[in-house]
């Protein structure tokens, strides 16, 4: 299995990331919107579902960072469609249910083998870090699971590209 992002990717675009001005910040959402219309409006539409616009904010940050990491990679994803988005997400909660209703012993065993965390393990340790216990833990606000759910569609879109 050939990884497209490598814990030296994602620490450069950490490191790049918290350099960047509100400027560079913009210019790079810009580049996003350009190259992946899809996984920014995977973002902007979260104010839709009751997310505060300082919790969508952060998942843009998590976004642009993972961004970063793929152009540091040097590897190029094809434009990622409102359609792959859809049947990533639609797999992403089969897998979700699928681990749900296992015995609590093997959730975390089945967990792990999961699509976004088996084929990259560093973008989706890098979300569930980035977002925190409370939020991925489901122990913060209900509508901050859509920010966990865009955030680990958007690592599963890219570990599915070709």
């Amino acid at each position: 299995m050939i990884l497209k992002i490598s814990q030296t990717h994602l620490n450069k675009a950490i490191q790049i990331f918290q350099t960047m001005s509100l400027e560079a910040k913009q210019s790079l959402s810009d580049e996003v919107a350009h190259e992946q219309p899809h996984l920014l409006g995977s973002i902007l539409v979260l104010p839709q579902m009751s997310v505060s616009m300082e919790n969508t904010q952060f998942a843009l940050e998590g976004l642009l960072i993972i961004y970063l990491a793929l152009r540091q990679s040097g590897k190029k994803l094809p434009v990622i469609t409102e359609d792959d988005l859809s049947n990533s997400m639609d797999c992403l909660l089969g897998e979700i249910k699928f681990i749900q209703d296992l015995p609590e012993a093997l959730q975390d065993q089945s967990l792990l083998q999961s699509h976004a965390i088996k084929r990259e393990p560093i973008l989706a340790a890098f979300v569930l870090a980035h977002l925190g216990h409370e939020v991925v833990s489901g122990d913060g606000p209900e509508q901050d699971k859509y920010m966990v759910l865009s955030l680990m569609n958007i690592v599963r879109s890219i570990a599915v590209s070709k």
